[in-house]
Parts: structure tokens; sequence; C-alpha cells
């Protein structure tokens, strides 16, 4: 039970703001033309697929 609640509470949201908000930042740094195309799109399919597996662990705690 305490185990669960640490993880809905602490490790999901460190997780998608890690997986989350930061690529999104590198990707609108990306997208003002610091960094090249191919290094946003590869960023913007690592934060896809970050924040499905954060979704996925979510529903599968509930």
């Amino acid at each position: 039970m305490l185990k669960r609640c640490l993880w809905n509470w602490i490790v999901i949201p460190i997780g998608a703001i890690g997986l989350g908000f930061l690529p999104l930042l590198v990707v609108s740094l990306a997208d003002l033309g610091v960094m090249s195309f191919f290094f946003s799109y590869w960023i913007f399919w690592l934060t896809t697929l970050g924040l499905m597996v954060v979704t996925v662990l979510f529903l599968s705690d509930l």
C-alpha cells in the first residue's frame, strides 16, 4: 500500500516531468534552429514514447 502510494505521488510525476516537459523544451529550442532537424525529430519520438510509458504505468496501478 505504501509502496503504491509512493509510486503514484513521487515516481510518476518525476518521470512525467523528466520524460515529458524537458524534451519538449529541447524540441522548442530545436525549432528555433539551435539544433538540427534530425535531433529534434528523435527527441520528439523519445518524448512520445516516454509519455506513453508513464501513462501505461499509471493506468496499470489503478
